[in-house]
């Protein structure tokens, strides 16, 4: 087969009627050209070997690769040729989606032999398909940020005073982990990555308030590089109780009225429409609305204001509608598209037929936190014909999943993303991403399965993702962790739990009788048993030498995270004792912060500052005041 050689200095691209996302997709695979051939193109508009265009005859996000005499590059919309451009940086230049992340470059060739011929890409399975930057603490705190959050909230300095160590203290809590907006030069990077493994939505954090410039600078991006934008499931239009208590604080003229749907909708419906506005007006028709009715934070409407359960449907039933009046005035297209996340009480609502969705609402069912499986809902809730369907999946989950440590195996999310394509739930799926770097497998392998869904050889690990040799190793670390549960690994989140059930019982001197820590007792064997499963994996990982190119990306994906719950069950072990060993328990930790530096190899210096969600080493101060 006759072939196209490229050599290094004979590359210029073509942009023929740019969009902002394509020019920077177009720069992005400039840069991975001159890390391959060493020689950075010329982007021009006149006719170069490589050109990028739309072609309104594809259909939307499909591409095309015409490879003869130069490369032609041809997309149905700006998210088609924005997917091209990046296929072919992978498919020929050998460049990893993940490869910020992994902090792996391609390797150097002389020349680039591409084979003539046409590639053209099948339609995604699934339509809308995105990330959630959520509980993203590491993210946050690792450079210096953009910008501060929730530094106008009234109920600031009050929050600042208390115990964040304390469940109760949520606001507290949400302050210590999420007040630091990201810089825009890493924000980008997460943009890049979504786009590359070909994602067309991204909620950019937790608890984003739009008005507050820093952050809407991060929607602003998003929609530059071609993605859509939407909110977290506890913010309808865009409002969490943050913003509603900011925004009245700042617009109120001395009124303060309280968050409460039930109490005062006018205020509320108030606000609905001030953020309704802004997000219309700083990421136009990308906006992917949130509606729905939620309480203080990630929690029941009633939970801080107990009268509103009795009325929760018609409350629910009422807010949606106005929402939807709300976004019809902002909106300009014919039908916006919105989303409701049946999360605790939405499926309470639901399934007792007190509550009826909208047909325009795309009805989003989630995962079970724990497993990492669809909830009863998914399998047991009738389909109205008239309704579209979607699923919120977790790689990562707060409190008692993954979050330093990857899982679950990807043979799961795999599985599970074939069996909502199975039942048409298509028409949305958002993934919980956390702070990306630690979940890139599961995150590639659930990617994947939004385009086109397939079985994967079980126990096999994508041959693009590391050296096949270190199979082994993955599947050595994901049996390391005991099924405390049917479904349920125990992974770093459950570990932390528990210690800081055992660490907080032995502070206030209260028994452990009745609680979390005492339950923690039928797991304790299992545990056990684990433990040597962690270190022998250690042992091994600490003696193997892995290629140049690849040691930065083994030591954070692997070794470190290795030590992180080998630290982490090692301290459990030891705090769960009859008595408790709290010296050996704060010993353990002190395993889990040497693999901090493990997992800050390479270009990651610094990332396990601002580990906040874990706490790993307030965990261990903690236990050094008990010894």
């Amino acid at each position: 087969m006759a072939k196209l050689i490229l050599h290094p200095g004979s590359f210029t691209l073509t942009l023929v009627h740019s969009t902002p996302g394509i020019r920077a997709a177009m720069v992005d695979v400039a840069r991975d050209i001159e890390s391959v051939l060493g020689v950075c193109p010329e982007l021009t508009d006149k006719p170069g070997l490589l050109s990028a265009a739309l072609d309104p005859s594809l259909p939307s996000e499909i591409f095309r690769i015409d490879i003869g005499e130069r490369v032609e590059i041809s997309g149905g919309d700006e998210l088609g040729v924005i997917y091209g451009l990046y296929e072919f940086s992978h498919r020929f230049l050998g460049v990893d989606p993940c490869g910020f992340w992994k902090d792996l470059t391609p390797e150097p060739l002389e020349q680039l032999t591409l084979p003539r011929g046409r590639i053209e890409s099948v339609p995604p399975t699934f339509r809308i398909r995105g990330w959630f930057l959520n509980d993203e603490d590491l993210l946050a705190g690792w450079k210096e940020p953009a910008g501060a959050r929730f530094m106008n909230w009234p109920g600031r300095k009050h929050a600042e005073t208390l115990s964040d160590e304390l469940p109760e203290n949520y606001d507290s809590r949400l302050l210590t982990y999420y007040t630091a907006v990201p810089p825009a030069s890493l924000m980008e990077k997460v943009f890049e990555t979504a786009l590359r493994m070909r994602a067309n939505l991204i909620i950019p954090s937790s608890f984003l308030d739009i008005m507050n410039e820093p952050e809407a600078d991060m929607v602003r991006a998003a929609v530059r590089r071609g993605l859509h934008v939407s909110q977290h499931h506890v913010e309808p239009l865009g409002v969490c109780h943050f913003a509603y208590e900011t925004w009245w604080a700042e617009n109120g003229n001395g009124k303060n009225p309280p968050f409460s749907y039930r109490q005062d909708p006018e205020s509320m419906r108030a606000c609905w429409q001030a953020y309704a506005e802004r997000w219309a007006e700083v990421a136009g028709d990308r906006v992917i609305w949130q509606v729905g009715l939620r309480g203080r934070g990630d929690r029941p409407l009633w939970d801080h204001d107990p009268e509103a359960r009795e009325a929760a449907a018609s409350l629910y039933s009422n807010a949606l509608t106005e929402q939807l009046h709300i976004i019809a005035d902002v909106d300009s297209r014919s039908e916006p598209p919105s989303t409701m996340t049946l999360w605790q009480e939405g499926v309470e609502l639901i399934r007792s037929g007190d509550l009826h969705l909208p047909d325009s609402v795309i009805c989003v069912f989630a995962d079970h936190g724990r497993t990492q499986e669809m909830q009863e809902d998914f399998k047991t809730l009738p389909r109205n014909p008239k309704h579209k369907y979607g699923v919120y999946y977790h790689v990562a989950v707060w409190p008692m999943g993954p979050h330093l440590a990857q899982g679950p195996h990807p043979d799961k999310p795999a599985r599970v993303a074939r069996e909502v394509a199975d039942r048409g739930d298509t028409d949305y799926a958002i993934l919980n991403v956390s702070n990306i770097r630690e979940h890139l497998l599961g995150i590639s392998v659930w990617m994947e399965q939004m385009w086109t869904p397939r079985p994967i050889e079980k126990n096999k690990f994508p041959p693009h993702w590391a050296p096949p040799e270190w199979d082994h190793f993955y599947q050595s670390f994901f049996s390391a962790m005991p099924e405390m549960e049917p479904g349920w690994n125990f992974y770093d989140g459950s570990a932390r739990i528990y210690i800081d059930s055992f660490i907080r019982h032995a502070e206030m001197n209260l028994p452990v009788t009745g609680s979390m820590a005492e339950a923690f007792f039928q797991y304790r064997d299992q545990l056990t048993e684990a433990i040597p499963r962690l270190e022998q994996l250690h042992q091994s990982l600490k003696s193997y030498t892995p290629p140049q190119r690849w040691q930065s990306f083994y030591s954070t994906n692997l070794l470190a995270q290795t030590g992180i719950l080998l630290g982490l069950y090692t301290c459990l072990k030891h705090v769960s004792a009859i008595p408790p060993n709290y010296a050996a328990a704060s010993d353990a930790l002190s395993i889990s912060l040497a693999a901090f530096k493990d997992g800050e190899a390479g270009s990651w210096k610094g990332w396990y500052r601002s580990d906040r969600k874990l706490g790993i080493a307030r965990l261990q101060a903690r236990l050094q005041k008990l010894r």
